[in-house]
C-alpha cells in the first residue's frame, strides 16, 4: 500500500509543479512550447478557460492513443485533469 502512496504523491507533486511552471510561463508571457502553445489556440479559438481547454486537449489525444490501441495508464488519464483543475 505504501508504494501505491508513494506513486500517487508522487504524480500529485509532479502535476503540481508542472502546472504551476505552465502558469508561470503564460503570465510571463516568454513563449510556449508545442503543446502548450496547441492549448492555447484551442481556449483562444473556442472561448474557453485555459484549464478547459488542457483538460479537452488531454482527452482528445488519449481517445487517440486508444484508437491507435495503445492503452493509457490511470495517470495519464487523471493528469489533464488534474493539470487543468488546477490551472
Amino acid at each position: 500500500m505504501t508504494d501505491l502512496f508513494r506513486r500517487v504523491a508522487l504524480l500529485c507533486a509532479g502535476s503540481f509543479i508542472s502546472t504551476y511552471c505552465y502558469a508561470l510561463t503564460v503570465r510571463a508571457k516568454l513563449g510556449l512550447g508545442p503543446l502548450y502553445a496547441v492549448q492555447d489556440g484551442v481556449a483562444r479559438d473556442l472561448h474557453i478557460t485555459l484549464g478547459h481547454s488542457v483538460m479537452l486537449t488531454g482527452v482528445v489525444m488519449i481517445v487517440l492513443a486508444a484508437a491507435l490501441r495503445v492503452w493509457p495508464g490511470p495517470g495519464t488519464i487523471a493528469l489533464p485533469f488534474m493539470g487543468g483543475a488546477m490551472l
